[in-house]
């Protein structure tokens, strides 16, 4: 049956992912879509997170983020009403009268299939697997460069942010993105300090939330919290061919440098940029700009991203792979694609896309964006419960990021690992995985690697019933998320104390 749902004065159509109110249309992942129709089926009741995961990700390894990303998600379409309520402890429901309409009778019926309570016996099952999807999508474009012998940077990470573009031809389409990614390609040699990377300064906007057009003060400061940057670089372009404007602000903790930069052409701009940046962080000795690929040449991939960053991931694998047919050896576009097939699910796809970036990198002896090509291999991999094969590949992970200092590639690899043992019961192995993990993200100082990390030990403790070693790291994760205000580690957090907290009354009782 063919049917839409009547919610309040909100109407929701499963089939295109869509939420209408009037004259306005909010169109949604497929996933949160999955999740409003379970909510609106159950009539009003109560739905627990559990019985999210088992109905809308019943096939996959996933923790409970993503039901979080998903209520943020329709909590955005309907922001300023009550109609997604929270029970703490419980779950969510729906506040609003339903009705389900036939498309195609007309017959109008009552919303039904009133899901059970949560129960932590049952859930035992499902928390303990390899929680992946959402916090390692966020963490996976992570990719950190050191040059000190023992991998200690000697400055925190430069975020280089995406440049506002007043230049409205569609010549200059590539600027926003492409702005970003030269001057980070520029930089990364040059420095010990770590530069974040395109696709990490981009999930890092995400998870910050920030408006991603203009860049104030409020937004700078947000995204020192969240990324754990020591320097921010922002910067807008204005102009036309052979006169160009570009104003910038190099932000660091309790400073600020501005100025503006006149030149013929972007490539005199960014030379310029990249030297006053160098100067500002007290280097000297500055080598001469390398030549690079420059990844965002076809403005088909600058657009692509810009549909990633709006979740329209479907559209985005399109064009990433039109991208790929004209430029096969693009690894950023290769990566991005990996990214959009793994946010819909489609491991076996990215699995192939990956290995077709593998062999170009090998072809190339590109060995960091190797590494990274293995390890979407081997996560897409995991999803599909494949663990030794994962494993496998996650030790080659090992070797290639070891080789480039791939540090936060290193710290996602050990956390995969660890999850993988701690799914396989072998908590020797999990805890030893999961300690390596977070001493990697605490050397390059990242919160939410941090955070997460902590919540990853208190799960391990819960599967083995230490409830005061679980507490322990909940709480820990809870004060970190909480000091650096990313407020989806802060709700996981809270949410894995209340069920500690449970599971120990439940063995008292």
């Amino acid at each position: 049956m063919l049917s839409y749902f009547q919610v309040g004065e909100w109407l929701f159509y499963p089939h295109k992912n869509e939420i209408h109110c009037k004259e306005e249309v909010f169109k949604i992942r497929p996933k949160t879509a999955e999740v409003f129709k379970v909510l609106l089926q159950a009539n009003g009741e109560i739905v627990s997170k559990h019985d999210l995961l088992q109905q809308v990700w019943n096939d996959v390894i996933v923790e409970e983020h993503v039901v979080f990303q998903s209520m943020t998600e329709l909590r955005k379409v309907f922001k300023g009403t009550s109609t997604i309520k929270t029970h703490p402890r419980k779950g969510y429901s729906i506040s609003e009268t339903i009705t389900e309409i036939d498309m195609h009778s007309g017959h109008e019926e009552s919303a039904f299939s009133i899901r059970s309570r949560f129960k932590l016996d049952d859930h035992k099952k499902f928390y303990y697997l390899a929680p992946l999807i959402v916090c390692l999508c966020l963490l996976l474009f992570l990719a950190v460069k050191y040059s000190t012998e023992n991998h200690v940077a000697k400055q925190g990470s430069v975020m280089v942010l995406p440049v506002t573009n007043r230049i409205e031809d569609s010549e200059h389409m590539w600027v926003k993105y492409g702005g970003m990614d030269l001057l980070i390609k520029y930089l990364q040699p040059q420095l010990d300090a770590p530069v974040l990377p395109t696709e990490e300064v981009l999930d890092t906007l995400k998870r910050a939330d920030v408006n991603q057009e203009e860049f104030d003060e409020v937004t700078v400061s947000r995204l020192f919290e969240v990324s754990g940057a020591e320097v921010i670089v922002v910067q807008a372009m204005s102009g036309y061919s052979g006169d160009y404007q570009l104003v910038y602000s190099i932000y660091k903790k309790g400073s600020i440098t501005r100025g503006a930069l006149f030149a013929d052409n972007t490539n005199q701009l960014y030379s310029d940029l990249y030297s006053l940046i160098l100067h500002s962080m007290g280097v000297t000795e500055i080598s001469e700009i390398q030549t690079y690929q420059h990844n965002f040449a076809n403005e088909m991939l600058a657009t692509a991203i810009g549909e990633m960053q709006s979740d329209s991931f479907t559209t985005a694998v399109t064009m990433l792979q039109a991208v790929l047919v004209t430029e096969p050896e693009n690894l950023l576009a290769c990566r991005m694609l990996v990214k959009s097939l793994v946010y819909l699910n489609k491991y076996e796809e990215a699995k192939q896309a990956a290995k077709r970036g593998i062999e170009y990198a090998i072809k190339n002896g590109d060995t960091k964006n190797l590494g990274r090509l293995l390890f979407w291999q081997a996560l897409s991999t995991t999803q599909q419960r494949q663990f030794d094969e994962a494993l496998a590949i996650l030790y080659q992970v090992k070797i290639k990021s070891e080789q480039t200092n791939d540090l936060l590639y290193l710290a996602n690899t050990y956390r995969v690992i660890g999850k993988i043992h701690l799914n396989k019961k072998k908590f020797s192995q999990a805890r030893e995985a999961i300690f390596e993990a977070l001493r990697f993200y605490q050397t390059i100082q990242e919160p939410y690697g941090q955070s997460s990390m902590h919540i990853d030990l208190g799960e391990l403790a819960l599967a083995e019933q230490d409830w005061q070693a679980a507490m322990s790291s909940f709480n820990t994760a809870l004060a970190l998320a909480t000091k650096s205000n990313i407020s989806q580690l802060v709700a996981m957090s809270n949410e894995w104390i209340a069920k500690t907290n449970e599971a120990r009354n439940d063995t008292i009782n």
